[in-house]
């Protein structure tokens, strides 16, 4: 899911990112996400299976509300 060279995820917007992954990508840490979506901050979640998941294209979105 990562691009190896860059450590950046690639550019699927189908793609479901962790809270890793997802935070590894805003540079925030996982707790900073975590306080953010808890707050309706962040990116909208996904929950499956007790996993909390982020789209690619939510996140991209709150990007470019200038949210982070």
């Amino acid at each position: 899911m990562f691009n190896s060279s860059s450590g950046a995820p690639r550019h699927s917007l189908n793609e479901l990112w962790t809270v890793e992954e997802t935070a590894r990508y805003l540079r925030v840490s996982p707790g900073t996400l975590y306080n953010w979506t808890t707050q309706g901050k962040g990116p909208k979640r996904i929950r499956i299976g007790g996993r909390t998941l982020y789209a690619q294209s939510d996140v991209l979105d709150f990007i470019q509300r200038g949210r982070c």
